[in-house]
């Protein structure tokens, strides 16, 4: 319902796509902004067509709620019948016993701000599959800290779209139309069980997602293979020193885990394991020399092939995995 109000309702409106199609929302907003002594509208592009992108409709309405209410307001006393009625059911969707779902859009709004970053960290035109996946863990470990621990909630998250939502409910706002008058709160917001609600939703989604990502890429999934190209590798010389914080038991079991991947991906490749293995250790310490120097885990690894002509099962090893990643990428890359 809150993903409705706020983004893909269509017929009524949401909120995002009432005020993308608002003749009056940009003379209303400046005016608000000017009010507030901020330029934002000018400075951060809030044009009124703006509202209507998928990409970030629910951190651009969380940003500026109170300007957003006003508008709302003004359309629900305008003459246009169809719009009354919409700006209407928005307010009253979003206010009084539904102002809870003001907090959920910003935990959405943060849920998919993470995403968001997530997509744009990776090249889309030449992917190394270790960082997509190494992004993707990196991604859901960010999500159990700020929704499965609760941090988003925090004080000191003020950055946070969450943040914002909660500070224009912290007090019971009062928006009069007409002979009407909507209110916006959600109580004590130092009473802990006021968040808890909302936020096992966003506990819920988030486990949904997790649950599909396993499905979607289980252990055995190319994309996890790949994963065994990462530098620095836990089979270099120096591990020890280079992952102190696993366990000789652990480390060890991280080396079998990329051992196990390798010869998966040779085998495939229907070349000679045996021999891939042992110039694979010769070219390792090539490799994190070329990562030390800044190059990504897939050029460090061309390079280092490079480097060692003679290690003829290496380079063929390197090709061999290139052309089976461009042939996962070309079949399963969603269109």
């Amino acid at each position: 319902m809150t993903d409705s109000l706020f983004v893909s309702g269509k017929s009524p409106y949401s909120l995002a796509k009432f005020l993308g199609t608002s003749s009056h929302f940009a003379a209303l907003f400046q005016q608000e902004q000017v009010a507030d002594g901020l330029a934002v509208l000018k400075s951060f592009g809030f044009a009124p067509q703006r509202f209507d992108s998928r990409k970030k409709p629910f951190s651009r309405a969380c940003q500026r709620l109170r300007q957003a209410f006003s508008a709302l307001a003004k359309e629900a006393e305008g003459t246009d019948r169809k719009r009354r009625a919409c700006a209407l059911q928005l307010l009253e969707g979003l206010s009084g016993e539904n102002s809870h779902r003001i907090l959920l859009g910003g935990l959405l709004a943060d849920l998919h701000f993470e995403f968001s970053r997530w997509v744009h960290s990776a090249d889309e035109s030449d992917p190394d599959p270790f960082l997509v996946q190494h992004g993707f863990e990196t991604l859901f470990r960010r999500l159990n800290h700020l929704f499965g621990q609760g941090f988003i909630l925090s004080k000191d998250n003020k950055a946070s779209f969450t943040y914002q939502t909660a500070m224009f409910l912290k007090t019971t706002k009062v928006l009069h139309c007409g002979h009407d008058a909507f209110t916006f709160s959600i109580g004590d917001l130092d009473n802990p069980a006021t968040l808890q609600e909302p936020l096992s939703r966003i506990k819920a989604v988030v486990g949904a997602l997790r649950t599909m990502s396993d499905a979607v890429r289980p252990a055995s999934s190319w994309m996890v293979r790949f994963t065994a190209f990462r530098l620095p590798s836990p089979c270099c010389e120096n591990a020890r020193q280079t992952f102190p914080h696993l366990t000789a038991a652990e480390l060890k079991e991280e080396q079998e885990k990329v051992e196990g991947q390798l010869k998966c991906i040779w085998t495939e490749a229907n070349l000679d394991v045996a021999a891939c293995w042992s110039e694979f250790g010769r070219l390792l310490p090539a490799a994190e020399s070329h990562r030390r120097g800044g190059a990504t885990v897939k050029v460090a690894w061309a390079r280092a092939s490079r480097d060692y002509p003679e290690l003829t099962h290496a380079r063929t090893h390197f090709f061999a995995t290139r052309i089976l990643e461009e042939s996962f990428l070309c079949t399963f890359q969603p269109k």
